[in-house]
């Protein structure tokens, strides 16, 4: 019942297509749906339409214009009216097609595979992942520069106040109870998740100080739903792509201003399900005898620490910038945002995937435990999950 209107953000853009043979639907999506177009873009329908600009749209363009080199170009988008609304709706999404490998997810998986047939274990000073954690934290340090550089009244940051943060611990603190009540419907019959059943306060005294002491940084625009899945590896560097944010959140809330940390946080997660699906697939195909899996997993747990301390340490280049505490340790001032994370995976799995809850749960003494993820580059959710 409205009007739809295409605007161009190119003064050229290609020729014509030939035929519709040279368009071709990528994957299935959970809230969207993308077609290579003539091998030169990715054209996305959006299929649940919120009023307001796409963070898709606005954050890839104001990079794009910026300079920064690390983003698919913005081509061309296309909104539609709703009624009673005073805002459009954007529809349709297009950006170049970044030529590449996949994405880090699958990469990041294919060389613990390898290195796990190769030695029969997991060292952090095998193979690539070292260069790759490297780059990924400088990478994503200067994505977070460059989104902290505008004047616009959208994207300008603004420093932390106590309201702010005592609005996070509330946040916190409505996760856990969410989660809670998740647990108690499902009866989950799963040692590790005891820690999570006790009195919320008793669950989040570490983050008190949120309430009380003001942090000397500043919240920016971010991604919002950062995960390996959502980082293209070309050639020997990266390309950040689906800056719409979590799907599942109304478009208002991907909008607001947020610590970087809540990316780094995600990419943490990201790091961590790398490692514990690595070993759950050796596992299954046969790769390592039983008598082995307390060692593979030992030393899953040292790849991930030493992977998770390189991408934190070059991430910490930020700081200089007045977007982190500079008295901060990394990854402990990012406990907040995996935290987060954390709560919103459990939530998911009980709801989606009862089978998988215990992937997002740190493992329990009793119960050796392991996870492995499915970050896909144009998947949705599932966002994988954070040890709570």
């Amino acid at each position: 019942h409205g009007g739809m209107r295409g605007t161009p953000h190119r003064t050229r853009a290609g020729a014509p297509l030939r035929s519709s043979d040279d368009v071709h639907l990528l994957g299935v999506e959970q809230s969207n749906s993308s077609v290579l177009v003539g091998n030169e873009y990715i054209a996305k329908l959006i299929r649940r339409l919120e009023v307001g600009p796409n963070p898709d749209v606005e954050l890839v363009g104001y990079l794009s214009n910026s300079g920064f080199e690390h983003v698919p170009g913005l081509v061309a988008t296309a909104d539609v009216s709703i009624a009673n609304e005073q805002q459009t709706a954007d529809v349709v999404v297009v950006h170049d097609a970044v030529p590449n490998e996949g994405d880090l997810w699958s990469w990041v998986l294919d060389e613990l595979a390898l290195q796990i047939e190769h030695t029969g274990g997991l060292d952090p000073t095998y193979g690539s992942t070292g260069w790759l954690a490297e780059l990924l934290g400088r990478r994503t340090a200067e994505l977070h520069l460059a989104l902290a550089e505008s004047n616009e009244p959208d994207l300008a940051p603004q420093g932390f106040t106590l309201l702010w943060q005592r609005s996070l611990l509330q946040t916190l603190r409505n996760g856990v109870r969410a989660t809670q009540r998740s647990l108690r419907r499902s009866r989950l019959d799963d040692p590790s998740a005891e820690h999570l059943m006790r009195p919320v306060d008793d669950v989040l005294a570490r983050f008190d100080r949120l309430r009380t002491n003001k942090l000397d940084a500043r919240r920016i625009r971010v991604h919002g739903d950062l995960h390996l899945g959502q980082i293209l590896r070309a050639g020997n560097d990266v390309t950040f792509i689906d800056f719409e944010g979590e799907p599942g959140r109304p478009m208002g809330d991907r909008r607001i201003l947020r610590s970087p940390l809540t990316d780094v946080g995600g990419l943490i997660r990201s790091l961590d399900y790398a490692g514990r699906s690595a070993v759950d697939t050796a596992i299954a195909r046969g790769l390592v005898p039983p008598s082995d899996v307390g060692d593979l997993d030992a030393g899953r747990d040292r790849w991930t620490a030493a992977t998770t301390a390189t991408m934190t340490r070059h991430f910490d280049t930020v700081a200089s910038s007045g977007l982190v505490r500079p008295t901060w340790t990394m990854p402990a001032s990012s406990s907040t945002y995996v935290l987060q994370k954390g709560l919103y995976e459990i939530r998911y799995e009980l709801s989606n995937r009862p089978d998988w809850v215990h992937r997002p749960c740190p493992p329990s003494p009793r119960m050796n435990r392991r996870d492995r993820g499915d970050h896909t580059a144009r998947r949705r959710p599932p966002s994988k999950g954070a040890p709570a």
